[in-house]
């Protein structure tokens, strides 16, 4: 059995050429969706690169900012802790002192305020 002499190409590539099907040679845009894809990805990279710059640059200077809002705080926080101590201090003190005749009447008046 003898196969017919086949015909043989005139150009063949080498190893230094590049051969490219037809539809590759086309230039071929992204699709919307591609391109919203890749936005999202870049960002998302971004976020994860600036997190720590931003960290370090705006860190001490927000420690700063507690630091002197707990300084000009501290005087108020102070006088409203007075206070409620005061208060608690003063409604207790009233009440060791509360007669039986006293407590009746105060256990009405709550109930009379309740029942409005």
């Amino acid at each position: 059995m003898s196969t017919p002499p086949r015909n043989l190409p005139r150009f063949l590539p080498t190893l230094t050429e590049v051969i490219r099907p037809p539809e590759a040679v086309q230039e071929s845009r992204p699709s919307p969706i591609d391109t919203e894809q890749m936005i999202h990805r870049v960002l998302q990279r971004v976020d994860l690169a600036l997190e720590p710059m931003l960290r370090e640059a705006i860190g001490p200077m927000v420690v700063d900012q507690i630091t002197a809002m707990a300084t000009r705080l501290r005087p108020e926080v102070e006088a409203v802790v007075r206070q409620a101590v005061a208060d608690a201090v003063s409604y207790t003190h009233l009440r060791a002192h509360e007669t039986p005749e006293h407590l009746v009447c105060r256990l009405l008046l709550e109930k009379k305020k309740t029942t409005r």
